[in-house]
């Protein structure tokens, strides 16, 4: 499951002309990112050209895959998907807000359809869980807050997970020359513990810094500092306890091994031995290219990152093509379309039965208009 991102203000009157006049960075961020597709794009068609003879038997592989194997692996991304949606859950009970766990798997999946699907999707994707947040009685300080916070947790134990598997692969290894940074990486959750626990002690430091950066550079357009500002005034709107954030924590950690377990039970399917030294970190880099804006869901990107990266752990080439394409099936493929499929029950069930909650509808049927 990938992760969401807090619903962007969206822009006044007078932010229309300064969003058209920086239209031709659209476009060379399109050039960027076709360059960098193709570029990868390359290096895995390069990589896999030259493995053309263990590449075949890949085939025989996923023929006697085992479907009891199979299955449990669809289990384990069962799991990984109701761990995504408790844990918005869990942080909108902390708010006093109370939601079945059924109808937040379906939002959070169809999130994720979104994110992966559209372009900009993230975006998109946010507005959607903060409008049906909405609908299910929460405010708008603790919708705005739900999704701030569930970013934060699932960035903070990805970034443990990569940390980790480093440790793990040590010295050996594509990223064996990573393993001296280690304590440096672990600045990285160690940061976002303080921004979730401390935001205004955040706030103290960064905010100095960049209202000196605007006196020295003279780049007054941005307002950095109100962006920061909303920012933590969004983290402090909620005063969650401390057993909330590590229910956070576990629900957001359950997530990403539940999903890496998938992954294990794909190689156990087609009869492959598991390069556990690698896995962790293999795994991890993977998830945070799905989350690059490079192409939807990281399309090619993970399933060719990931495949190498294993292999270069000792993993077979056939059996691995084999084992991450079981994976991304019932990862991917699988759940792309059943969330369009929820979303599309989720707008039908609303035109149905629209909440009576002051402001909703009509903030609602004024969006909808303007589309």
């Amino acid at each position: 499951m990938g992760t969401v991102k807090a619903p962007p203000a969206p822009p006044g009157p007078e932010e229309a002309p300064a969003a058209r006049r920086r239209s031709p960075w659209r476009w060379v961020w399109v050039v960027v990112r076709v360059g960098l597709v193709a570029g990868l794009g390359y290096l895995v068609a390069e990589y896999f050209v030259s493995n053309t003879a263990e590449l075949s038997g890949a085939a025989s592989f996923l023929a006697g895959a085992h479907w009891d194997w199979i299955a449990a692996a669809a289990v384990a991304e069962i799991v990984s998907d109701l761990a995504f949606a408790q844990l918005p859950r869990r942080l909108l009970i902390a708010g006093g807000v109370r939601t079945g766990l059924g109808t937040m798997a379906a939002i959070t999946l169809a999130s994720n359809s979104m994110t992966v699907s559209l372009p900009g999707g993230g975006a998109f994707a946010a507005v959607f869980s903060y409008r049906q947040f909405r609908r299910r009685r929460a405010d708008e300080a603790l919708s705005a807050w739900t999704l701030v916070a569930m970013t934060l947790l699932t960035a903070l134990t990805l970034s443990l997970l990569v940390v980790a598997g480093i440790a793990v692969a040590g010295g050996s290894g594509p990223v064996g020359g990573l393993l001296p940074y280690v304590p440096l990486l672990l600045a990285i959750p160690a940061v976002l513990v303080l921004i979730l626990l401390r935001p205004q002690w955040v706030a103290s430091v960064v905010v100095p810094i960049l209202r000196w950066g605007t006196r020295v550079t003279h780049l007054d357009r941005f307002d950095l500092v109100a962006a920061v500002n909303m920012f933590v005034g969004q983290l402090e709107a909620v005063t969650p306890h401390i057993g909330d954030w590590i229910a956070g924590f576990g629900w957001a950690a359950m997530n990403w091994l539940a999903d890496c377990l998938c992954l294990v039970l794909a190689f156990t399917a087609v009869g492959a031995a598991v390069p556990w030294q690698g896995l962790l970190v293999a795994y991890g880099a993977a998830q945070v290219a799905a989350n690059l804006p490079i192409t939807p869901g990281g399309l090619g990107v993970v399933e060719g990152s990931l495949t190498i990266a294993l292999v270069a752990y000792g993993g077979s080439t056939a059996s691995t093509v084999a084992a991450v394409l079981i994976y991304r099936i019932l990862s991917f493929w699988i759940a792309v379309p059943l969330g369009w499929a929820l979303w599309g029950g989720i707008r039908l069930d609303a035109r149905r039965h629209p909440v009576a909650e002051p402001g909703i509808i009509e903030e609602v049927e004024h969006e909808e208009g303007e589309r």
